[in-house]
């Protein structure tokens, strides 16, 4: 184990997030080296990285930070990460392109790659697929990151080096 997932969609009240036990757990994850593995709703965003911003370990946004294009301001959540990630670990995930309610994927991982760096990106393939992936493949999902990081070096980076140095592969 290399870290916790929470999976928020749809909780009510984020700022449980901020709450004396939830900091003694993140204290105990950053003993071990672990990092936090968040899923909600990219409109949320801002609401919850306020709670989150004295974490003590790195943070994992999965899903792009799931924008929804349906409201007026689709970036108004990837806007909060992009703010969070300027003054903590912050990583996001490149993964599950057809979870995020038509935004289009190649938009924000082009958006993630300018502003944070391939550094901070990591790839996912999903995998096992359980709701909104009927027929996918891992060399369909492989390929989308392709097409949306045209370079070698940003595609290296986000497949290898940055799993390597958050998930601590190759260390004693």
């Amino acid at each position: 184990m290399r870290g916790v997932r929470l999976n928020l969609l749809g909780v009510a009240d984020l700022s449980i997030f901020g709450g004396a036990d939830w900091k003694r757990l993140y204290g105990w994850m950053a003993d071990l080296g672990w990092h936090l593995e968040v899923q909600c709703e990219g409109e949320r965003f801002a609401s919850l990285l306020s709670v989150l911003r004295d974490l003590p370990v790195a943070l994992v946004i999965d899903h792009f930070g799931l924008p929804d294009p349906g409201i007026s301001d689709p970036y108004a959540g990837v806007a909060a990460i992009l703010q969070a990630a300027k003054k903590q670990a912050l990583y996001v995930k490149l993964s599950a392109p057809y979870r995020l309610r038509g935004a289009d994927p190649k938009k924000y991982a082009s958006l993630y790659l300018a502003e944070l760096g391939a550094d901070w990106l990591l790839w996912g393939s999903d995998w096992p697929w359980t709701n909104h992936e009927r027929g996918r493949t891992y060399e369909e999902c492989l390929g989308m990151l392709r097409d949306w990081t045209r370079s070698m070096d940003a595609q290296c980076t986000i497949l290898q080096d940055t799993p390597k140095r958050l998930y601590g592969f190759g260390e004693e």
